[in-house]
């Protein structure tokens, strides 16, 4: 076991500041840069028997995590602007029914 958990130590010692560096492209804020690292580091190392370059890998689990946390910060942005909506409502009627109250 504590072979394992030395590699586990040693690869994200390795690359975390790199991840560090890169996961913002992607990501909204600073501190959903660093979730998209913890996330993504914790796909990569479950799954990694899948990858057959595991650096390439990581990065991507890392990216695809820092993508999915920007898609979510997307719809809590437009659930709060927009307010809950009735479900059989079109997003554009929807839009019509709240833009008067924001004037």
């Amino acid at each position: 076991m504590g072979d394992v958990s030395d590699r586990w130590r040693e690869m994200l010692k390795r690359h975390e500041t790199t991840l560090l560096l890169f996961a913002p492209q992607w990501s909204a804020t600073p501190s959903d840069a660093e979730d998209a690292l913890q996330n993504g580091f914790l796909k990569f190392w479950r799954t990694r028997e899948r990858s057959r370059n595991e650096l390439a890998y990581l990065y991507a689990c890392v990216r695809g995590a820092a993508m999915d946390l920007g898609r979510g910060s997307i719809m809590r942005r437009q659930r709060v602007l927009l307010g809950e909506r009735d479900i059989h409502k079109s997003p554009a009627e929807h839009l019509f029914t709240v833009l008067p109250s924001l004037s």
